[in-house]
């Protein structure tokens, strides 16, 4: 410390003699002196290390942390001067610059000033808010009355959800205008100190006695600085105006959620204690007689006044939502016609045909399905009479696929989803509502007992029995039948708010069951006529691998189905918010290492991401092998080293995007850097080689996926270039692992570099008394003769040499595909042996290498 001390001290008075500022210096510049005298030593020492393995290694290991810890002080000791800048005046500006300054300054007021988009986006915004306020108003009041009286569970669930479904358009109105006032915020800022410049100029225009044009143009941008920021402020004021109407219904909604909320637990807390007379000691019919005379149409009055409001304010939004389902109707008709036309035989397109004979039902069963999305502040009566509407479409459509023996189930679902619907006008008459009820429960359970009969299940056919949905059904409808027991039981003894649970809950989920499987029946049917019309059915992706396609796609929709009903389910039966609590618990809880902090949901985070990103470089790999490549002329090797660049692109990307997500910064890891560089000088020259040589097989494209190779290690074809390493395949079916840096660095001769042609050479040898020409002319009509011999360049025989006893030739041929080779060879040699013998050669002698001559191998 004192030797770092005594540098440090040693170069400050050469730089000032302030005291004060030679202990900034000292204290800035010290840890960048620690770590470039720790970088020093470890240099030093490395270069004297003795040359004993063990030792070595030791001493590389000891560099390596010190390196590290040098590295980890000076991250964490410079100060960070950018981030906390000190009050800094206006700089002056001289004023022989004071056109072009207020040239810059009027350009960036002209960026600053709010447009007529902006106007016109605030008044969308107030507008919007109006119409919204005034709805979660309504919705409150009534909400927080029926809350006075002694709700139903599921009611009180029902109005929970609502109440989320209304804050949320609050809450994002809240938060864009928070983002549009940090805007206007900046701008400010902005303005603000350029009018402290303009004060700076005006004093030092002042000062020199300037001209009185100097003076006009600074009082005419400072007017423009006063007007610009007026008009700033004037739009700032209009945005807080209208946050600040947001802030009381804010709160008021999240303190009636969280009231509800509170209700929900305590009933839930008390759901074994009775609440309701036995069924056998209560007066039914007198109790329901005193309920009507009390008013029990209020309920119904109430609800049907909110949906006619809701109706009355709304009439442009349900509008386009009519306008939707009949646009949706009319182009299902042309979609259905149009793809029976086109239909393949060997595509399945039964059930889709099945399902477009009713293009009026799906287009009402997609047009539905979004109606909390187009409607998020609708009030409770509009919605069930959107999934009334629902229903029929959906139970028609689920019908017309299904087996003659299971149509009576979406029948008797759809009957009991009625009578479901006639309670919801009982509120003000618990007593009916709950006869009602309990009859309800009794007959669904009756149906369910006929429904599982053994001589009844022998009745469906044997494919449907075997079908993985029957058996899922199967087993749903089993624990149906218990839910409704026991909620019939509790009814009876008079645990209403168990028995409403469990009851309405089942009830509930055989409804989501039944509307998604519909939706899903109808998106599959989608798919299958999308994948045979344009435009997907020009993609060769699509026409080539269409079922497969197909088949993920609805695999997909599934999987989403199914996640979509369980979240239905568990909301359903008062699980969700537990169920929710619960797992987030568990995925935030963190473990702390020192200062790392990670959770099991960051992890998953980490994971999911990861494999998504897998996910994407298989799927853009697929696209360009498929529909680019195919449509391009691109040099042999090309496509093989786009695709291998775009997936580690993506994996690089994808890496960085999963630690972001994670909550892991990227700049933490700046020591983990500094580590794997002294890591890299030291031990991994060899990898980092090797990828390099790897980008240049890419890049340069010497040799290419397909090409045929030799090396001194043998020779055999390339199946795969990676990032480390290449795969060759060897002719006995060897798998070759070849560094690439051996590739790059050593002899490698290619034999498909410019083409994929080969030549071959036979060698024959005929007895001296035999006419040469006639030899070379029959050779040559033979190679001719041969389908795979190219005409360019054309066979040809030679005479290589004369001796007493034979001639010896050598015929050389081309052919357009080297790994024709062998094959090739022999034809040839079993013609030539056939056509030597017909001609009266006695006793030709082949040979399959010819001995050639060097000089006439160098005229070749």
């Amino acid at each position: 410390m004192l030797v770092h001390t005594e540098i440090a001290s040693h170069f400050a008075p050469q730089l000032c003699d302030n005291a004060e500022l030679k202990s900034d210096l000292i204290a800035t510049y010290m840890p960048m002196i620690r770590f470039a005298l720790a970088t020093q030593f470890c240099l030093r020492a490395y270069v004297n290390l003795s040359e004993v393995n063990l030792q070595r290694t030791l001493s590389i290991a000891c560099l390596v942390a010190l390196w590290l810890t040098a590295t980890a002080a000076f991250a964490q000791e410079v100060p960070s001067t950018a981030s906390e800048p000190k009050d800094a005046k206006p700089q002056a500006i001289s004023v022989d610059d004071v056109s072009q300054q207020a040239v810059r300054t009027a350009t960036l007021l002209e960026t600053l000033v709010p447009s007529e988009e902006s106007y016109a986006a605030l008044g969308k915004i107030a507008a919007k808010t109006d119409r919204l306020l005034k709805d979660v108003d309504e919705r409150l009041t009534s909400i927080q009355f029926a809350l006075a009286a002694t709700p139903k569970v599921s009611s009180m669930q029902e109005w929970e959800a609502e109440l989320i479904g209304l804050l949320t358009p609050l809450e994002s109105l809240d938060k864009d205008l928070d983002q549009r006032l940090a805007v206007l915020r900046k701008a400010l800022e902005q303005v603000d100190a350029d009018k402290a410049q303009w004060k700076t100029i005006h004093e030092e225009a002042v000062r020199v006695e300037a001209s009185a044009e100097v003076h006009n143009r600074i009082d005419s941008t400072v007017a423009t600085l006063n007007k610009t920021r007026g008009q700033i402020s004037g739009q700032r004021d209009t945005m807080l105006s209208i946050r600040d109407r947001l802030v009381d219904p804010i709160a008021n909604v999240n303190r009636t959620l969280k009231q509800l909320r509170t209700n929900i637990q305590e009933r839930l807390a008390g759901i074994f204690n009775r609440d309701r007379p036995v069924l056998w000691q209560a007066n039914l019919y007198e109790t329901i007689r005193t309920e009507l005379s009390a008013g029990g149409s209020e309920s119904v009055t109430q609800q049907v006044g909110d949906f006619k409001d809701y109706v009355r304010k709304h009439i442009p939004k349900i509008g386009f939502h009519i306008v939707l389902f009949i646009g949706l109707a009319i182009g299902l008709r042309l979609l259905g016609s149009r793809a029976v036309e086109l239909a393949e035989e060997d595509y399945d397109l039964r059930r889709a045909s099945l399902v477009f004979e009713l293009p009026t039902a799906m287009a009402l069963i997609i047009a539905l399905a979004l109606t909390s999305t187009l409607h998020p502040t609708a009030p409770v009566l509009f919605i069930k009479f959107a999934y009334t509407l629902l229903a029929i479409p959906a139970v028609m459509i689920v019908s017309r696929i299904l087996s003659t023996a299971n149509r009576p189930v979406v029948w008797a679902l759809l009957l009991v989803f009625l009578v479901d619907r006639m309670r919801d006008f009982l509120a003000t008459v618990p007593t009916l509502e709950r006869a009602i009820f309990l009859l309800e429960l009794v007959g669904a359970l009756v149906f369910l007992l006929w429904l599982m009969r053994p001589k009844r299940i022998t009745e469906i056919p044997l494919e449907a029995r075997q079908h993985p949905l029957f058996r899922i059904v199967r087993r749903l409808t089993g624990a149906a039948i218990a839910l409704f027991t026991i909620a019939i039981l509790a009814e009876v003894v008079g645990l209403g708010d168990l028995a409403d649970i469990i009851g309405s809950g089942t009830l509930r989920s055989a409804y989501f069951a039944l509307f998604i499987y519909a939706l899903l029946v109808v998106l599959h049917s989608l798919v299958a006529y999308a994948l045979i019309l344009r435009p997907l059915n020009l993609l060769k992706m699509v026409s080539t691998h269409r079922r497969a396609a197909r088949q993920r796609i609805e695999r997909v929709l599934r999987v989403l189905g199914f996640a979509l009903w369980a979240y239905f389910t568990l909301a359903s039966f008062g699980l969700q918010a537990p169920l929710k609590a619960s797992v987030g618990g568990v995925l935030g809880a963190q473990l702390t290492v020192g200062t790392l902090a990670i959770s099991l949901g960051d992890v998953l985070v980490l994971v999911v991401t990861i494999w998504l990103t897998f996910a994407l470089a298989r799927l853009i790999d697929f696209v360009l092998t498929e529909d680019v490549y195919s449509r391009v002329s691109l040099p042999r090797g090309v496509p093989y080293a786009i695709s291998t660049l775009t997936r580690y692109t993506l994996f690089v990307l994808g890496f960085m995007v999963a630690m972001a997500a994670a909550g892991i910064e990227l700049t933490k890891l700046t020591i983990v850097a500094g580590g794997l560089s002294v890591g890299i000088g030291f031990g991994l020259q060899n990898i980092i080689n090797n990828f390099v040589s790897g980008l240049i097989l890419l890049f340069e494209r010497p040799l290419k996926v397909g090409d045929d190779i030799e090396i001194a290690s043998g020779k055999g074809e390339i199946r795969h270039i990676g990032i480390r390493a290449s795969t060759i395949r060897t002719g006995d079916g060897a798998e070759v692992i070849v560094p690439n840096s051996k590739l790059i660095s050593e002899a490698v001769t290619n034999r498909t570099f410019a083409d994929r042609r080969r030549r071959i050479e036979i060698g024959v040898s005929v007895k001296s008394k035999f006419e040469a020409q006639q030899v070379i002319e029959l050779l040559q009509a033979v190679a001719h003769a041969h389908s795979s011999v190219l005409r360019t360049p054309p066979p040809r025989a030679y005479l290589v040499q004369y001796g007493e006893s034979s001639l010896d030739f050598v015929l050389r041929v081309w052919i357009a595909e080297f790994r024709d080779e062998s094959t090739t060879r022999s034809d040839l040699n079993a013609a030539l042996q056939k056509a030597l013998a017909e001609a009266g050669i006695v006793e030709p002698l082949c040979s399959i290498e010819p001995d050639v001559t060097a000089e006439f191998k160098a005229q070749s």
